[in-house]
């Protein structure tokens, strides 16, 4: 996962987005209202006019609080830019929590397709993440600090395919987890570009019927029985593949 300085914290938590392997997730994100007030901030200012406009004098104006608290929460304009990233990436997250949690289906797949299209809508939080994302990236150490965030939230979806996470999660799961969010990011920035030029619904239907067969293929545990079932059905006269064991 990705720390922060203590400050930023409430006492006792802490902004993280970590996987330790086990079966549960530490998705936690306890701010000190400081540190929330300068999120705020900086959210809105790259709302209105974009990354240049992130400087530490308009972040500290924008939030009503000082530059010399930025450096204390954050440890620079750069650990702001992670932690602002990182926001964005938890509500993701809890979004698809909050949704795979309502679902009264017991189909991972399903769950994970049906979780991401609300968040390729989202077109404003898609808008920030990739402006963050592009500035984010060209920065080394900012750049390892999103793979930690990207990593966490790979372990996070891929917890939805796996019947038990007492053993880890099998690489080929873990493999399609990254194509399921790559799909997404791609849908997400045609969708912002051409609304009326793609179906997103429609792609990730397809994409649930691939990914539901990969899994089978590969010997992955999707939550599904009756989905699983039906993809090997058809695909039973099928020889090798690049996910068979």
């Amino acid at each position: 996962g990705v720390g922060w300085p203590e400050a930023a914290v409430e006492s006792g938590g802490h902004m993280n987005l970590s996987s330790s392997g086990s079966s549960n997730m530490s998705i936690q994100m306890n701010l000190s209202p400081t540190a929330q007030r300068l999120l705020e901030g900086a959210r809105r200012l790259l709302e209105r006019s974009g990354y240049s406009a992130l400087t530490l004098e308009a972040i500290a104006k924008e939030a009503g609080e000082t530059k010399s608290l930025i450096r204390y929460h954050f440890g620079s304009k750069h650990g702001l830019v992670v932690a602002l990233v990182e926001w964005i990436m938890h509500e993701y997250v809890m979004m698809q929590r909050r949704l795979t949690t309502e679902s009264s289906g017991g189909d991972g797949v399903r769950k994970l397709s049906e979780s991401l299209i609300p968040v390729m809508l989202d077109e404003s939080t898609y808008l920030l993440y990739f402006d963050l994302m592009s500035n984010l990236l060209r920065d080394p150490e900012m750049r390892n600090q999103a793979a930690a965030l990207f990593r966490s939230w790979r372990h996070f979806t891929s917890s939805l395919l796996v019947s038990s996470m007492a053993e880890g999660i099998p690489k080929e799961v873990m493999t399609l987890t990254s194509m399921s969010i790559g799909l997404a990011d791609g849908l997400a920035l045609q969708l912002l570009a051409d609304p009326k030029g793609v179906d997103v619904r429609q792609a990730m239907r397809l994409w649930e019927e691939s990914l539901t067969y990969l899994l089978s293929r590969s010997g992955g545990a999707a939550e599904s029985q009756r989905s699983a079932q039906g993809s090997s059905e058809q695909g039973s006269g099928a020889q090798g593949g690049f996910l068979q064991r």
